[in-house]
């Protein structure tokens, strides 16, 4: 899970990720996202209007990262 916000210098990034390895707890998401820009889910990460709400105005890429194995 990563976030994405832009910082006071045009410049830099903030990124803020979730570094555990297990799900990503939904109030850690709504609490990490308000003002970010951009957000990277995994597929076990519910993206739904209220997390968008949470989000903000700032929030422009929302995008996702999965893993398919063939058999």
């Amino acid at each position: 899970m990563f976030l994405l916000r832009d910082s006071l210098d045009k410049d830099e990034w903030q990124i803020v990720q979730w570094e555990e390895n297990r799900a990503v707890p939904r109030a850690w998401l709504e609490e990490n996202i308000q003002g970010a820009e951009g957000i990277l889910v995994l597929l076990t990460d519910k993206v739904d209007d209220s997390l968008l709400t949470i989000a903000g105005p700032n929030l422009r890429i929302v995008s996702t990262m999965f893993v398919l194995y063939s058999y």
